[in-house]
């Protein structure tokens, strides 16, 4: 049994936020973040993202203690002790290159004091990429997803509800420009019992490129005859 794909969920006001610090800092830049999880999905959200006191230059950024132990005095002041616990995500940028993990962030994911740890690299061309290391029970570091969840936007509800009102959706209608091509529409039609290929599910219409490859030589001596014949009536 595959266990289910992992995927790390950016919101765009999250993006807009690594984007924004990215493009800020003329070297590489990095910070932690809060995580949630879902489970049944097996998915990771980001909640937030935070930097902290660094040294920084164009290959790499080193993340104060001192930094990081004023971000948990911030969230205790706040009355939010709990948000501490949350702390799992270690990003960076690489600035204007590519997005991977070089053998110092490794290093980095391995002596993470947690038993757990999620990385984002990003650079300023919005290219990312993520890892999960785990230590329970097994050290175990993995590449998973990385997406932007653009329906993840305030005023959604406002948003969808325009959409319903204002937006009918049609089916596009491919116009038949030769012969051939009707040959094929009514070879499908009569394969997927009355349907245009235009109302054809995937399935249907594998169905009918299966059938088209097995007999292709009888479909086109019966309906070039068919034409052939409908042609020369006088």
């Amino acid at each position: 049994m595959n266990p289910p794909k992992t995927t790390l969920w950016i919101s765009p006001e999250i993006l807009s936020k690594l984007m924004y610090y990215a493009w800020s800092v003329d070297a590489e830049v990095g910070g932690y973040g809060r995580l949630s999880f879902d489970e049944e999905e097996n998915d990771i959200f980001i909640e937030d993202v935070f930097i902290v006191k660094q040294e920084v230059c164009q290959t790499e950024c080193t993340l104060s203690k001192e930094g990081l132990s004023e971000l948990f005095e911030e969230f205790i002041a706040n009355g939010e002790e709990d948000k501490i616990g949350e702390v799992t995500l270690w990003w960076h940028s690489h600035k204007d290159m590519a997005a991977f993990f070089s053998g110092t962030d490794d290093e980095c994911m391995r002596t993470w004091p947690g038993k757990y740890v999620v990385s984002l690299v990003i650079n300023r061309k919005m290219e990312m990429k993520a890892s999960l290391m785990t230590k329970t029970p097994l050290l175990i570091v993995g590449d998973i997803d990385v997406r932007i969840d653009w329906l993840d936007v305030p005023n959604r509800e406002k948003i969808e509800e325009d959409i319903e009102k204002k937006v009918i959706e049609t089916k596009t209608v491919i116009p038949i420009k030769n012969k051939q091509q009707e040959l094929m529409h009514n070879y499908a039609f009569n394969t997927a019992k009355g349907k245009s290929f235009h109302d054809m599910t995937d399935d249907e219409w594998a169905k009918v490129e299966k059938e088209l490859d097995k007999d292709e030589e009888k479909f086109w001596e019966k309906y070039v005859d068919e034409y052939l014949e409908e042609d020369f009536k006088m």
